[in-house]
């Protein structure tokens, strides 16, 4: 599988360089960018190869490749729903709210066996991670178990704010109130993406699915069990203090109906 490189080494000065234990030089800027660019690629590599093991014909335990990919020194946050929304990193919880972002009201999440352990339920609200401003590079992933079909624009995974647009998504495909398999990865803002901008489409049946929405300061890409479904120029959605992650919910649209599980979010 191949990737985009996703995180860049900050630049540093190439010239009156100190020497190391041993009079060996450190590594020229060059030399230690593309180590950056190299380990990324091999991370987003690992983690797309094991969704496709993990959602071919062959049937595995859950446990049996569920780290590939995992890079704990990025990983920024990790929801695993085992009765709760907490990420185990350490950062806030997951908040549950509805279309409109407001918050949801009417009773606890609900828990249900997942992927691996549980999984949290998601229709009557999805979910607000509390990750702002993350940055250009970034790494979503997470397995999805969709209820049915879905409904035109109905939200999978929503990256950015709503006011002014400035976002990325994972969203049903289909077309003037219908209903379809189809789900769309696709943009807006007010600079590069100035009408609605699909990128590419997937189906989803309603099985186990792992969906991966990775950025760099030039490109962003979805992948739908380890494929590739589409690529474009960024328009940053995860840059800015109002620029967040939601699961299943937007300001707009019809919230996702279904289980998800192991989401977990990096900074590469």
């Amino acid at each position: 599988i191949s990737a985009d490189a996703h995180g860049r080494a900050a630049a540093l000065p190439c010239a009156d360089v100190p020497p190391e234990k041993g009079g060996e030089k450190l590594k020229s800027y060059k030399e230690r960018n593309w180590q950056m660019k190299s380990k990324s690629k091999k991370f987003v590599s690992g983690l797309l190869t094991g969704a496709m093991v993990l959602t071919s014909a062959v049937t595995f335990g859950p446990n049996a490749v569920s780290a590939a990919g995992e890079d704990k020194d990025s990983l920024v946050a990790s929801y695993s729903f085992e009765d709760a929304l907490t990420d185990s990193q350490g950062g806030d919880g997951a908040a549950m709210i509805v279309s409109g972002l407001g918050a949801y009201r009417d009773g606890n999440p609900t828990f249900e066996e997942g992927f691996e352990g549980k999984a949290v339920r998601l229709g009557d609200y999805g979910l607000k991670l509390n990750k702002t401003n993350i940055g250009d590079n970034f790494t979503l992933s997470m397995w999805v178990k969709p209820d049915g079909i879905f409904k035109e624009n109905q939200v999978v995974a929503f990256l950015g704010f709503h006011n002014p647009e400035q976002w990325a998504g994972l969203s049903g495909g289909a077309l003037y109130g219908g209903s379809s398999e189809e789900c769309k990865f696709w943009a807006h803002d007010s600079s590069v993406y100035t009408s609605h901008t699909t990128l590419g489409t997937v189906n989803m049946d309603t099985a186990w699915h792992k969906v991966t929405i990775t950025g760099d300061e030039k490109t962003m890409s979805a992948y739908v069990d380890g494929v590739l479904i589409g690529s474009g120029d960024t328009n940053h959605p995860l840059t800015g203090e109002n620029q967040d992650i939601y699961i299943g919910v937007n300001y707009w649209d019809t919230m996702f109906s279904g289980l998800v599980d192991e989401v977990k979010v990096y900074n590469t």
